[in-house]
């Protein structure tokens, strides 16, 4: 810009405001303002041969050359020295992005992936994903998936097919096993009707002492008791006592069988369940013998199964 000369004259009176010359003075300024400004232009600085360079046979090693900027004309492409370390400028892509530049490397026939939050996927090794039609999953917070050909864990379950087991339970288990049939089997649970809950038998065993009004302690759903040596006459009752059971409530049905004589070899012994309820979880069986003409000889096994 070239600055022009001003004559500098008086630009105020003695009362503060502006003299003629002031107004002449700020005339010239702006006539020479717009004709100065009008011809100028804007200069941009200009790269020296060590700021720029041109691959023009893609080296090996870009990180050789000195400068800010490289170009690539083999790939059509510029460089830039970030960190000491040459790297591809981001332009508008064109055609299949190499994984190396932030694509996938391969066409994706226009199928797309949608994103709404961060996705990071930690380990060396590659993920497949087979789909056999239209999937939606939804994945827990935590936690591991079911592998097929291992034992899975849900939760607190553990299904184990090696050894036909389910595990349930993390620290005090149960486990149902199950011994492998020489053929397939199909069990059926049946219709609990009215009762949502259905109760597996647990089986007990107990020997009666001293004599046959001597109480039993048994625990289980079903088992066998078996009672002092008798030697009660035929057409005898031989006596009662109180069966002590935590699956009894006074809610329960008792079925009582003496399908086995115990030693007793003579006698057609017969149990009945008195309907007095002794106590709490308890109930009390009353014994007979049958037979017209013999005696019990030995004891006798008294099945029960409560429900």
């Amino acid at each position: 810009m070239n600055i022009p000369n001003f004559d500098i004259q008086t630009l105020t009176d003695a009362d503060g405001k502006f003299t003629q010359e002031a107004y002449g003075f700020f005339q010239l300024l702006v006539i020479a303002l717009q004709k100065n400004l009008s011809n100028e232009s804007i200069i941009t600085p200009q790269q020296s041969a060590s700021n720029i360079s041109s691959l023009n046979n893609g080296p090996a090693n870009p990180n050789d050359y000195t400068g800010g900027v490289l170009y690539n004309n083999t790939v059509n492409k510029f460089m830039g020295n970030i960190g000491g370390t040459f790297q591809y400028f981001l332009t508008s892509p064109t055609g299949i992005i190499s994984s190396a530049d932030g694509g996938t490397g391969v066409d994706n026939g226009g199928f797309t992936l949608t994103l709404n939050e961060n996705v990071t996927f930690a380990g060396g090794f590659d993920i497949t994903f087979n789909t056999t039609g239209l999937s939606n999953i939804t994945l827990p917070t935590s936690g591991t998936l079911v592998v097929l050909n291992s034992s899975p864990t849900f939760l607190s379950e553990t299904l184990t097919n090696t050894t036909n087991q389910l595990v349930l339970g993390t620290t005090n288990t149960t486990t149902i096993n199950s011994s492998a049939p020489s053929a397939s089997r199909t069990i059926t649970i049946p219709d609990a009707l009215s009762s949502s809950n259905i109760t597996l038998s647990t089986q007990g065993a107990v020997t009666q002492l001293t004599s046959i009004t001597t109480g039993v302690s048994i625990t289980g759903t079903s088992g066998i008791i078996t009672t002092v040596s008798l030697t009660t006459a035929a057409s005898t009752n031989a006596g009662a006592f109180i069966v002590t059971n935590p699956f009894y409530t006074s809610s329960s049905q008792v079925i009582l069988v003496t399908a086995a004589y115990g030693t007793s070899t003579t006698g057609i012994p017969i149990a009945t369940l008195l309907t007095t309820n002794p106590g709490s979880n308890q109930f009390t069986i009353d014994l007979f013998n049958l037979s017209t003409s013999a005696a019990f000889n030995g004891t006798i096994l008294i099945n029960f199964l409560i429900t």
